[in-house]
């Protein structure tokens, strides 16, 4: 077996497909009100991920998430969307909600925005196992519809991004108004010419052919920057 398993476009959609996966996007937009997120975690060499549980906190005090498929337990944001689970797995898709609109930040109060975040989960999954990944982040927009609109996004550069060019699409994003068209959205992303970004809908009768087609779009193969690390787990 190959060091790195290529995430193919098949495969995501399969990741979109799992019952679990489906079922914690429709968690995520019943916690209307509140900050909800949850993980997919991917080995490294095989065909096997894991999806975290939905974790819930107040939109406007993220110190204390709740574990919503456990027990209650308090959890250190900054610590666990990018926890280790176990040596072999890396941070594929990462997920949370915004309330009713899908605009990304690039920073909040705390210094870490949306698009910070991605960055910031490309750089651990290289610290952790020397890989280059092109992980998904994913904004869902909470509404009391069942319909679910997802915003994706993974970054095309060669590198993680770094302050100047997230400041540049910050200062982009901010002339937006909060009912700004997701479509739109999408479209100024890509027109930087940093990010895949794609609208995907979910509704009564599943992912139309066209979000499947746009799931496929983000697929990509891990490159191997530092051969020995990866090998302390493998």
């Amino acid at each position: 077996m190959s060091e790195v398993l290529p995430i193919t476009g098949e495969y995501l959609i399969k990741i979109f497909q799992d019952k679990k996966f489906l079922d914690g996007l429709h968690k995520v937009n019943d916690f209307y009100g509140f900050e909800a997120l949850f993980d997919v975690m991917q080995v490294v060499n095989e065909p096997k991920y894991g999806i975290t549980g939905v974790n819930y906190g107040d939109r406007d005090d993220m110190s204390n998430l709740v574990a919503f498929d456990k027990d209650p337990e308090v959890i250190d944001p900054y610590k666990m969307p990018f926890k280790k689970l176990r040596g072999d797995l890396y941070t594929l898709i990462s997920l949370h909600s915004h309330e009713e609109e899908l605009i990304p930040t690039a920073y909040n109060e705390e210094g870490r925005g949306d698009l910070t975040a991605l960055s910031i989960i490309r750089i651990i999954n290289h610290d952790n196992l020397g890989l280059n990944t092109r992980p998904i982040s994913i904004v869902l927009a909470q509404t009391k519809s069942k319909r679910i609109n997802l915003l994706l996004i993974q970054e095309k550069t060669s590198c993680p991004l770094g302050p100047a060019s997230l400041e540049g699409v910050e200062e982009v994003f901010m002339r937006f108004h909060p009912g700004e068209k997701p479509e739109l959205v999408a479209e100024t992303l890509r027109n930087t010419g940093y990010y895949n970004a794609q609208i995907v809908i979910l509704d009564g009768n599943g992912y139309s052919r066209r979000s499947l087609e746009r799931i496929a779009s983000f697929e990509f193969t891990p490159q191997v920057l530092d051969k020995e690390k990866l090998k302390e787990f493998l």
